[in-house]
């Protein structure tokens, strides 16, 4: 499975935007939201851009959309691989 290729067919902001709402702050590049992986109560820590996301705030993480799923639903690389595939539309083979 070639996960360039899968990172590449999915657009970040999308998938996030699926799993989390419609962003509350939102610019031509970034969305904002208050982090969802450290359960942010004040301001929007979280940034996501097309290819990625980064919290600024108590995580001072971020990642791909891979990592999107391995952290944000709890999955393993090898449950995120497939599963990021299957949403691209790329063969899991």
């Amino acid at each position: 499975m070639d996960t360039e290729q899968i990172k590449s067919r999915l657009d970040c902001k999308t998938v996030i935007e699926a799993d989390l709402g419609q962003p509350p702050r939102r610019s031509a590049a970034t969305n904002m939201y208050k982090c969802p992986l450290h359960h942010e109560a004040n301001g929007f820590s979280f940034a996501v851009t097309q290819d990625g996301w980064r919290c600024f705030g108590k995580c001072d993480t971020g990642g791909d959309v891979i990592r999107w799923y391995e952290r944000y639903h709890g999955m393993s690389f090898k449950e995120a691989l497939p599963h990021a595939a299957n949403v691209a539309g790329v063969s899991a083979n």
